[in-house]
């Protein structure tokens, strides 16, 4: 340095701005130095949080997510197990409606035959009591 320094301190005045300029150089390059090294700095302090928080994020997202799909499934199940029910009973009621419904033929049937067999004895007894059929 103090071969930079000697010759220009042989300027005089002119010679001392230069090495304050100088000095004011390597000092503000320093400073600026120092300056982006605490912005990346604190850029990467931000980029790791931002890190941080986004894999949490996805982590409760993967969780909501899982457990959103197990309702889901459980839900259809469910409607599967209701729906399955609900075909049983209506196999059963029709069945049951079935067995009733052939019962209920029987009967009518059953009334029917009655029916003539009353109306075949009612003229026979008015043919046999002379009366017009």
């Amino acid at each position: 340095m103090e071969l930079l320094f000697d010759p220009l301190m042989q300027y005089g005045a002119l010679g001392l701005f230069c090495i304050f300029l100088i000095t004011q150089f390597v000092m503000q390059n320093k400073k600026i130095d120092s300056q982006n090294h605490k912005f990346t700095a604190s850029l990467e302090k931000l980029r790791s949080s931002h890190l941080e928080r986004e894999e949490l994020l996805r982590s409760e997202y993967q969780a909501q997510n899982s457990l959103l799909r197990s309702e889901n499934e459980n839900i259809k199940q469910t409607h599967a197990e209701v729906f399955a029910q609900f075909r049983s009973h209506v196999v059963n009621a029709h069945g049951y409606h079935k067995e009733n419904l052939g019962e209920l033929k029987k009967s009518i049937d059953m009334i029917i035959d009655e029916n003539r067999k009353w109306r075949q004895s009612e003229l026979l007894r008015r043919a046999k009591q002379g009366e017009e059929v």
